[in-house]
């Protein structure tokens, strides 16, 4: 199924789930109603809820086969739960403010750096996925003052001493994932040993 329109708009809908189809463009302005979408391992460029459901909760978009997946925090301001791993992101995504955003998950999306402004980005955030990304520095997490949970297996953070630093500013964080991190520099240093 590339794509998906209903004839009419269906007002009752509350949740829709269209994973592993190759829908290349999805436009929900026709479920007023929708609170939860999964759109996963399609082909989508960009998810266009502006004009649309107001109430929509929780947006799943990982594994999208195009080259850039194009979604801009103005179209997501009440989401509370957003799942985009496995996609090349668009700077876009972080232009605007998500005040309600409590879960994001960015796991496998290229990241080398994140926006400085990450805290007024995304205020209320409590969970935090960045798994294997490509990030040598988490300082611009620094005053995510909810923030529970944060993992970041697979990094590439230089050195520990500005992760314990950024420690200090996150006063609720209760679990931390450091599995797996290494540097640059350690990934030469066993590259060389193993010559």
């Amino acid at each position: 199924m590339c794509y998906f329109q209903p004839a009419a708009p269906l007002v009752s809908l509350q949740t829709l789930k269209v994973s592993s189809n190759r829908l290349r463009r999805l436009d929900v302005r026709d479920f007023p109603q929708l609170r939860t979408l999964y759109a996963d391992g399609n082909e989508l460029e960009s998810i266009n809820p502006t004009g649309g459901p107001t109430r929509l909760q929780t947006l799943s978009a990982r594994s999208q086969a195009g080259t850039a997946l194009v979604v801009t925090g103005r179209e997501l301001r009440h989401v509370k739960r957003l799942f985009l791993s496995g996609n090349a992101l668009s700077p876009s995504l972080f232009a605007q403010p998500c005040p309600e955003l409590a879960y994001l998950e960015l796991a496998s999306c290229k990241l080398t750096s994140l926006p400085n402004a990450f805290a007024t980005f995304a205020p209320a955030l409590k969970s935090l996925n960045l798994n294997y990304n490509y990030l040598g520095d988490l300082s611009a997490l620094a005053d995510l003052r909810r923030l529970r949970k944060l993992s970041v297996v697979g990094s590439r953070l230089e050195a520990s001493t500005p992760v314990v630093r950024l420690l200090q500013t996150l006063p609720a964080l209760e679990m931390l994932d450091l599995r797996c991190v290494r540097s640059p520099r350690s990934r030469r240093h066993s590259r060389a040993s193993l010559t």
